[in-house]
């Protein structure tokens, strides 16, 4: 027998029968059982409990497992004082189940909880409506919309309640209302509110109006657009079971802690006045690294025996910091003086030294006035290698890391071009965190001067933020900084005799919370128990669950803390926090016993980024578990206390690529060896948009575009491109065919850009058979090359085709098949896109050369793009260089010279560039040539035009007949076992979930926006990560195809993109808006977008959509396992 939620209360009353009492205690004792023991004596729950019930009731809900979503809230509403939203959560699963009886009975109940309950309201209107009481219905669908005005739903459902009492007048204004806030601002109401409309426009007899939604309704469709599902339609956003907002980590609090100590023999590890573990030769097992009073010792496990030696003798050490500083993926250590190197068994110190060449003895450095009292290692320009922040009475200087470990390399003293950093004053401590979650890495600095925080603006500069941080600023020791309430922003907790926590508010401001026991100032902040929350640690004793409201102290051994040094980490690999302490007593190692928390150990290896991952942000759910963590390089232990798998495991890499593991089973015994790796996928995260053409079947991917047209791209320090702004794209006959009478395309964003659209036209290109047509797609610097559609015929391959690998690579450049030319090695993944300096040298027939009428050099191939950060870090690390093809051709000694600067290379994926080499010295009757360059550039052919480009051509032009801005999401990428081959995407296939999230900005409203594309005006589309737009051309327009002739198309585009690279300029948002007349990207203060009229009604009616946010916060999905994560 099925028990409603109404039951739950009902059937404690005193009339209920001991059979129907049974039956209630049977079904909140399975819910009891769900709630893990948490019911106290009559049903009662703690607070976490009865959030975690909540959670899964929405879960259920989700599902559509009804009878599930009951049983999880049956407890909560059984009591008498049950909450409001308790009641009204139930009373829509009793209405979702079709159980209005006991629907009916909990919306009173909780009417009487909270009179004029906008969700009461709307859901007793649901019940009113489908049982055929339209009057009720009215009454109830009024009062909630009076309520909430803006709620859609209600409205939808007030309008269809209206048109059923023939007030077809009042109906419309409802309906119409929904259908003028557009798509984008309707979503799927804005489907069902302009389906509706259309019917009561037919009914009225206005055929002409309804047909014209109809054509829109059948457009929308066409696109894949649906209505609301029937329960989503029923419950409407008012009843719709929601799970509590997140505010913080629930736990279960830890048993009691065991540990074993034992005192380990390692002399000068005893006498440390600072203690560290890090994994130093990229084992996955830690270290013991010990700064000295006259040095520091470095100590390693081998088995159950440890080892130590003194790897530096100096006095005066006040710190040691490991980085990757090589990228080599081992550590080295920075001291005052200057980098400790482990080469082979021996550690060897390369001193910091203002001149002189690199070598094992020397590290070309700045020369600091005082000495540093404090240094951290931080991709503060977010090149992909690690820099080196120092404090001190001279305040803070940056020290860009240039290739420091390379010859020709140095640290950089990049402390003037950062802008805002602290002068000189008394500065003893620093540290880095992404205090304000916008993924790059700020910089507090403290000493008795106060606390200064440098907000990174990208582009290797910083702003004074340290307003912010308000009564947080006090001087004091080094804080403790860390997310500490599991809300997913970064708190505070302040060193002082009376430590106090600052929590970051959600508008970024500060407010403290006294810790419920004193806190030393001499602590850590790590995952003690392993049950999901951030534990706050020191000799002694600990603060568990420190941020929230179950935070509860312990006490270790009952002993006082009088140790010199204390260390707390992994330190015999079984995934447990160990305590390491030096103190008159010795070294004592404290290792963890007997816990049963669910555990998985986990590091990062990044390709782009530096090796270690540092500064990348790890967030972590697991039901009601979430943390948020800023990588500081080191393995990490997850702890999930009782739970069984992790729900999303995700991470923000600092070059802003985001990476999403879902529904990671985690075993109960784990195996407690090496980390779990999680490697940085590498791929393309800027580029331009995409085009697809309807090739008969489907869309095709055609290649990117725009790719000419970069916004702020800087290729070295203080040097742009200057953008084009236009180009043509050749697709092939087969690949664009006439469907139901219309030439289809569709230009998607897929990548971390927005677009900027602002011409679109078709050209049929109608040309003799057994020739062939290309358009110049290349990317060059001014002046950039003509128009012009090129024709050859019996294009000439090469006799021979040899690369400076040494092999002969003529065969694989004879014709375009995606068989490349590869004769370059590629530059390590920090350097995306760019190669060690190669070449490939090319023979032609020199009879034909030397009888051609004109002579053109036709390539096809493929560049894998840099982009901002890869090449500010080239510019400046010796080796590394971005150089563009240039033509060579023999000396007349036996070598070979440059024939000019560089010439370009293909916008794109598989594009064609042309160039004339009729009047390239000596190559008419030499027919040999030679292509330079550093990119990774792949060669598909490469043949020699000699004709004269003279065919004869017959060229229509089309004017787009409709063009529609869509939501459609991200195309998921063709597998291919080569990396040789170009990324293509398969529209048919989505991606699972978003890859990025947009600009914030404004952008074109979804819909009809064709006059945006018609002429070049600065009138632009504006598309965002996963926006598309469909493009359709009449192909009755289209003369037949000449006899002897084959028809291929070319696709004019005017416009210009912009990614989100962290050295990108004007990257962060969606304007400043580029214009044509600017004189470059970004353009000065006397320089601006057109402010006419036209402009101005412009940007009023068409950038109003506001960014959407694809990617939701791990710490703000709702609790409902992996499916969560899909929204």
């Amino acid at each position: 027998m099925e028990h409603t939620l109404a039951d739950a209360h009902r059937l404690t009353s005193r009339r209920t029968t001991r059979r129907t009492r049974e039956r209630l205690a049977a079904l909140l004792a399975l819910a009891c059982a769900a709630l893990g023991g948490a019911c106290s004596g009559g049903g009662e729950l703690d607070a976490a409990a009865a959030d975690a019930a909540r959670d899964r009731a929405a879960a259920r809900a989700g599902d559509g497992d009804w009878e599930r979503a009951r049983s999880e809230l049956a407890p909560l509403v059984a009591r008498g004082n049950a909450l409001h939203e308790d009641l009204v959560r139930a009373a829509a699963v009793e209405f979702a189940a079709s159980q209005t009886e006991a629907a009916t009975e909990l919306l009173e109940r909780a009417d009487t909880a909270r009179k004029g309950s906008a969700a009461v309201r709307f859901l007793r209107g649901q019940i009113a409506y489908e049982a055929g009481d339209a009057p009720t219905a009215l009454e109830h669908f009024s009062a909630a919309h009076d309520t909430a005005p803006e709620d859609l739903p209600t409205r939808l459902m007030l309008g269809a309640v209206l048109n059923e009492l023939d007030r077809l007048d009042e109906a419309r204004g409802h309906f119409t209302a929904i259908v003028d806030l557009g798509i984008e601002n309707g979503g799927q109401w804005y489907v069902s509110a302009l389906y509706r409309q259309i019917r009561l426009l037919f009914e009225v007899g206005e055929e002409a109006a309804a047909q014209t939604l109809n054509e829109r309704w059948m457009a929308l469709s066409e696109l894949g657009v649906k209505a609301p599902a029937q329960t989503d339609l029923r419950l409407g956003s008012l009843g719709r079971v929601e799970a509590p907002p997140p505010a913080g980590s629930v736990t279960v609090p830890a048993g009691e802690l065991a540990f074993e100590t034992l005192e380990l023999d390692l002399p000068l590890c005893a006498t440390a006045v600072e203690l560290a573990a890090w994994d130093l030769d990229g084992d996955g097992r830690a270290e013991i690294v010990a700064r000295l009073e006259d040095g520091v010792a470095v100590a390693r496990r081998e088995g159950e025996l440890w080892t130590e030696r003194r790897v530096l003798s100096a006095e005066g050490v006040r710190w040691v910091r490991p980085a990757d500083l090589d990228n080599d993926g081992d550590l080295e250590l920075a001291v005052p003086a200057g980098i400790l190197t482990l080469d082979g068994d021996v550690w060897r110190l390369a001193a910091f030294t203002p001149a002189g060449e690199r070598d094992g003895e020397h590290l070309p450095a700045p020369t600091l006035p005082a000495p540093a009292l404090d240094a951290t290692w931080v991709d503060f320009d977010h090149e992909g290698d690690l820099d080196l922040l120092l404090v001190g009475s001279f305040g803070a200087r940056l020290w860009r890391n240039d290739g420091a470990w390379v010859e020709g390399g140095a640290l950089t003293d990049a402390s003037a071009e950062a802008l805002a950093l602290p002068g000189p004053g008394s500065w003893s401590w620093c540290v880095s965190e992404d205090l304000d979650g916008d993924n790059d890495v700020d910089l507090l600095i403290g000493g008795e001067e106060g606390v200064f925080l440098a907000d990174n603006q990208r582009g290797g500069r910083f702003a004074d933020r340290s307003r912010r941080l308000g009564g947080a600023s006090s001087p004091a020791g080094r804080p403790t900084l860390a997310d500490f309430d599991a809300d997913g922003r970064v708190d505070l907790l302040a060193a002082s005799d009376e430590p106090r926590l600052w929590l970051q508010t959600p508008g970024g401001s500060l407010e403290a919370r006294p810790t419920p026991l004193a806190v030393p100032a001499r602590r850590s902040a790590i995952d003690l128990d392993l049950d999901g929350s951030l534990d706050l640690v020191w000799d002694g004793g600990a603060l568990l669950a420190a941020g929230l409201p179950q935070a509860s102290g312990v006490t270790f051994d009952g002993r006082p803390a009088t140790a010199r040094a204390v260390c707390f980490a992994d330190l015999d690999d079984d995934g447990l926090c160990d305590g390491l302490r030096a103190g008159p007593d010795g070294l004592r190692l404290s290792t963890q016993r007997a816990n049963a928390s669910r555990r998985l150990r986990i590091a990062l290896a990044g390709k782009k980024d530096n090796p270690r991952g540092v500064g990348a942000l790890i967030e972590v759910r697991s039901g009601p578990l979430y943390r948020r963590i800023y990588h500081r390089g080191e393995p990490l232990t997850l702890g999930l206390g009782a739970r069984e798998s992790l729900d999303v495991l995700r991470v923000h890499w600092p070059n802003g690529v985001v990476q999403t593991d879902v529904g990671r089973s985690v075993p109960a015994s784990p195996d407690d060896g090496a980390p779990l790796v999680l490697e940085q996928a590498e791929g393309l995260v800027g580029s331009c948009p995409f085009l697809y053409t309807f090739n008969g079947e489907t869309y095709e991917f055609i290649s990117d575009v725009l790719g000419i047209t970069p916004l702020g791209l800087p290729m070295a320090p203080g040097i742009l491109v200057p953008p084009d702004h236009d180009e043509y794209v050749l697709v092939h006959g087969e690949q664009l065919r006439p469907h139901e009478g219309e030439l289809r395309l569709q230009i998607t964003e897929e990548l971390r850009e927005v677009t900027y659209l602002d011409r679109v036209r078709l050209e049929c290109v109608d040309h003799p058979a057994g020739s062939e047509i290309f358009p110049d797609e290349r990317f060059t610097f001014p002046p950039f090359p003509k128009p012009h559609t090129h024709v050859l015929r019996d294009p000439l391959p090469p006799a021979r085709a040899v690369g400076s690998d040494g092999r002969d690579w003529t065969a694989a450049l004879a014709r375009t098949d995606d068989v490349h030319a590869v004769a370059f090695e590629r530059q390590p993944p920090q350097f995306q896109g760019l190669a060690e300096p190669w070449w490939l040298e090319l023979s032609f027939d020199p009879e034909r050369t030397s009888r051609a009428k004109k002579l053109r050099l036709v390539l096809t191939g493929w560049f894998y793009w840099s982009n901002a950060s890869v090449n500010m870090a080239g510019a400046r690390h010796p080796g590394v260089d971005f150089v563009p093809p240039i033509v060579q051709v023999p000396d007349g000694a036996g070598g070979w010279k440059d024939t000019g600067g560089p010439v370009g290379f293909p916008a794109g994926k598989t594009k064609t560039m042309i160039l004339d080499v009729t009047d390239l010295e000596g190559f008419a009757a030499d027919g040999r040539l030679r292509l330079f360059c550093t990119l990774q550039l792949f060669w598909d052919r490469i043949v020699l035009a000699t004709d004269g480009d003279d065919e004869a051509l017959v060229t229509t032009s089309l004017e787009p007949a409709s063009a529609r801005l869509w939501a459609r999401g991200f195309s998921a990428p063709k597998r291919s076992l080569s990396r040789e081959v170009p990324e293509r995407f398969d529209w048919d296939r989505l991606t699972e979930r978003p890859r990025w999230n947009p600009h914030p900005g404004l952008y074109t409203p979804y819909g009809d926006c064709l006059e945006l594309v018609g002429a070049i005006d600065d009138r632009f589309v504006v598309l965002g990560s996963g926006d598309a737009l469909a493009l359709a051309f009449d192909a009755g327009e289209l003369p037949p195809v000449p006899e002897g002739y084959v028809r291929d198309y070319l696709v004019f585009l005017d416009g210009w993109a912009k990614d989100r690279d962290p050295n990108s300029v004007e990257a962060e948002r969606v304007e400043p808006l580029p214009f044509h007349a600017m004189s470059g990207y970004p353009y000065g203060p006397d320089e601006a977008f057109p402010d006419d009229e036209a402009h101005r009604a412009y940007r009023a009616r068409w950038l109003t959509r506001p960014a959407r946010r694809l990617i939701t916060p791990v710490g703000a999905l709702p609790m409902n396992g992996p499916a969560a994560v899909r929204h």
